[in-house]
């Protein structure tokens, strides 16, 4: 993301056709970051730093590990959201530069491109929102059962999704159990959820769109 072609005019470029769709929460995000000054992976690195921070003092102080030690595990779970919010940004802007160097071998009108463009780069609205609500609500509901399993004596859901989850939750984050702990780690958490969805999501439509040029309008000798 440092390279200034994968940044520089990856904003909305004027469009000469009626797009199919709006523009995502996570494009929506991804230009307001390129609206900021200096490079565009402060922002993400930024936000990392703030919960790496907030989580690693929160446990220093509850006592859940030693100040000046760092547990390795929190680390990863603090980094997870900008790390991925980082890597789709890079994903949707620099495919608009993979799709410039592949335009020789494109058959394809200019309004064609630039829709092909335009898919390529934007993730349609309602479907990134879909995906992220999806694996939230998903993964929230797993958390319920599991609670529920041992509520109502059901041994055989318990022995699929193990024991309660959110009484576990504070060992298996390795989490001091105080309120400030748990609530920016639930935070994080359902972020997590919200990204990955959103992520795979990405990754699906742009490697079915990459496919349909493949397909369709690749003219290669």
């Amino acid at each position: 993301m440092t390279n200034r072609r994968a940044t520089a005019g990856s904003r909305p470029t004027p469009i000469t056709f009626d797009p199919p769709y709006g523009r995502s929460w996570l494009n929506r995000l991804a230009d307001w970051v390129e609206s900021l000054p200096g490079p565009v992976w402060w922002p993400y690195v930024f936000l990392g730093l703030i919960l790496l921070t907030a989580q690693i003092g929160i446990q220093w102080a509850g006592g859940t590990y030693p100040v000046g030690t760092v547990d390795l595990f929190n680390a990863v779970v603090a980094l997870t959201v900008p790390y991925q919010l980082g890597l789709m940004h890079y994903l949707l802007r620099t495919a608009r530069y993979s799709l410039e160097d592949f335009r020789p071998a494109l058959r394809a009108s200019p309004a064609e491109a630039d829709e092909l463009t335009y898919r390529l780069t934007t993730l349609p609205p309602r479907g990134a929102f879909l995906a992220g609500l999806g694996v939230t609500v998903f993964s929230l509901l797993i958390v319920l059962l599991s609670g529920l399993a041992g509520t109502l004596n059901l041994p055989w859901l318990t022995n699929i999704l193990g024991d309660n989850i959110l009484l576990a939750f504070p060992k298996v984050f390795r989490l001091s159990a105080s309120p400030a702990s748990m609530g920016l780690t639930s935070v994080i958490t359902l972020a997590s959820w919200w990204t990955t969805g959103a992520y795979a999501y990405l990754v699906i439509h742009q490697l079915r769109l990459i496919d349909r040029i493949y397909t369709r309008f690749t003219h290669l000798r």
